[in-house]
């Protein structure tokens, strides 16, 4: 397929979905604005609600094929934000109700204030979302250490003959903080010199079919949103795509999706304009012991910056193989294009200085295989486990690293590295699952990188080597929870410009404990009791988090 053919396809897409848009939208609990639109890369991070543990159907009892994940699986391309105070964005408190609308109220240590209003029609066609987070996320400087959180949505969702479901939002997020990573002995300098804001807008809509037994299911979609900060640096992005499935048989099908993303950055010195275009064909066959999937990305880059335009392929293929019962064995291999955003950036480290480069992040290789299995049944019974583990080897050009910046310590800046020679990383990683009682579960998560051939930097900054997670629950008859949490990293190196060479950070240990404690049906009382081994980690040089810290939200549903 031609370059033009490609890029006429995807305009005559976008098109297709800006006409048929209507207000529509599913409701979501987390608290944050849709403003990621790239492929999620992921960082293993547990959910501190109730442990949901994979839906995982023995082949022998259900035949239904095995989708492609049609995302880069187990390698990030940038580590997501380091959470220290709980509740964070998408955090529920337990209170599982048939009422529609929810208002939660929280306070805590440090100035810790909450806020989440939730309101919905009984025919949950249209609802209007509202939250207020403030905490201290350092212990440094006291006010330059805070940081709010402010969101607020309206969604509606509706069907057209039975046949067509609409939906949509539009929103609008604030965060604001403060540059406080000051080196050893700086003066401190004025709070309002130090001051991050920024701005969200953004809107989302999507219409699909809904045709129970249909051999054909199609839906599509557009997301734009805008960014803005107070030094005048703003990024305007729209995203169309859409996704088609069509049954050939009751084993086999066909896939095809894409997607359009046209992007505008703005600094008071420059204006960048990018597109990026994806289409994925996929064809999956399933029988009694293999599942396969085969396909290829096709997709094309340009820019008016100094960067050429770009064509690439990445063929797909994925083997899924069942010796026994409860048992898999798959392996793979592809590649794919990150289109990386100053939104995306921003919302992993607000603390990026007030430009950045941007450039878009080609996985040119990956090769995986894996094992995964469960012995579950439909009732959760003790000695219940799933577990997943998996090895992986990718290459990559301009993988982005994140750090500190020579000019500014207390800023961080983006380098790009891996070029003719590629950056290579293997990847270790998985999870295990156990029903220790009908009571207790664990849940744990762990992932492992190892980055050569970085060019000219000694280590691939603020990128850990080890990532393990674990979550417990412990139900005390059906009133009381207890979800005790650790998160460990380690392998963490930066940049230090005051020293002029890279510094080994220590590795973070963080336990935490959440008890949920449940009055009734409409009654909640949720604690966190964060950083109980009160070390003030960095998972970012010159920022260390705050140490102990609690908090408490009343969930009231009506």
């Amino acid at each position: 397929m031609s370059n033009s053919y490609l890029r006429y396809i995807f305009i005559i897409v976008g098109f297709i979905v800006k006409s048929e848009m209507a207000m529509s939208f599913v409701p979501q609990t987390a608290d944050t604005i849709r403003i990621n639109r790239e492929v999620n890369l992921g960082e293993l991070k547990l959910s501190q609600e109730k442990i949901k543990f994979p839906t995982f159907r023995d082949k022998k009892s259900n035949q239904k094929p095995v989708e492609v994940p049609l995302n880069w699986s187990s390698q990030e391309v940038h580590s997501l934000k380091w959470s220290k105070i709980n509740p964070r964005d998408g955090e529920v408190f337990g209170l599982d109700s048939l009422n529609n609308n929810i208002i939660r109220v929280g306070a805590g240590s440090f100035g810790y204030t909450y806020l989440n209003l939730n309101l919905n029609k009984a025919d949950q066609r249209l609802g209007f979302y509202l939250s207020h987070d403030a905490y201290a996320e350092g212990p440094v400087a006291d006010i330059f250490s805070q940081k709010k959180l402010n969101n607020i949505k309206v969604w509606s969702r509706s069907r057209a003959d039975s046949k067509l479901e609409l939906e949509t939002h539009v929103a609008y997020s604030q965060l604001g903080t403060n540059y406080y990573g000051f080196e050893p002995g700086q003066k401190i300098p004025s709070f309002r010199d130090q001051r991050l804001v920024y701005d969200t807008y953004n809107f989302f809509g999507k219409f699909g079919t809904n045709i129970p037994k249909s051999t054909f299911d199609f839906n599509a979609s557009i997301d734009v949103s805008r960014i803005s900060n107070l030094s005048d640096v703003s990024e305007l992005t729209s995203n169309g795509s859409f996704y088609s499935k069509i049954k050939l048989k009751s084993n086999s099908f066909i896939n095809l999706s894409g997607e359009m993303i046209l992007s505008e950055y703005k600094t008071p010195d420059m204006t960048l304009t990018r597109s990026f275009s994806r289409l994925r064909p996929f064809y999956t066959f399933s029988n009694y012991f293999v599942t396969v999937s085969a396909g290829a990305h096709f997709l094309q880059e340009t820019s008016d910056g100094p960067e050429p335009a770009k064509t690439s392929f990445f063929p797909q293929f994925l083997i899924d193989f069942s010796s026994l019962d409860y048992i898999h064995f798959f392996a793979g291999l592809g590649g794919d294009v990150q289109f990386n955003t100053y939104a995306n950036f921003v919302k992993q480290n607000p603390w990026m200085a007030p430009t950045i480069l941007l450039k878009n992040s080609s996985q040119v290789g990956n090769l995986y295989a894996g094992i995964k299995g469960t012995n579950r049944s439909d009732k959760d019974k003790a000695g219940d486990i799933d577990f997943e583990f998996k090895i992986a080897y990718s290459e990559y050009t301009d993988l982005p690293i994140i750090s500190n910046s020579l000019l500014d310590p207390k800023q961080f800046v983006l380098t790009y590295v891996g070029g003719l020679k590629k950056v290579q990383v293997t990847t270790f990683s998985g999870n295990f699952d156990l029903q220790v009682s009908k009571s207790i579960k664990s849940a744990v998560r762990f992932n492992y990188d190892n980055y050569e051939s970085l060019g000219d930097l000694e280590k691939a900054f603020h990128r850990p080597a080890w990532k393990i997670n674990w979550n417990g629950t412990i139900l005390l008859g059906n009133k009381l929870s207890i979800i005790p949490t650790i998160e460990y990293i380690n392998g963490l190196y930066a940049w230090s410009p005051s020293e002029s060479k890279v510094k080994a950070m220590e590795e973070i240990f963080d336990l935490n404990c959440h008890v949920n404690f449940k009055f009734n049906d409409k009654l909640a009382l949720g604690v966190n009791l964060n950083n109980l081994l009160n070390r003030n980690f960095q998972r970012y040089l010159n920022y260390p988090s705050l140490g102990y810290n609690f908090g408490g939200v009343l969930t009231y549903s009506f």
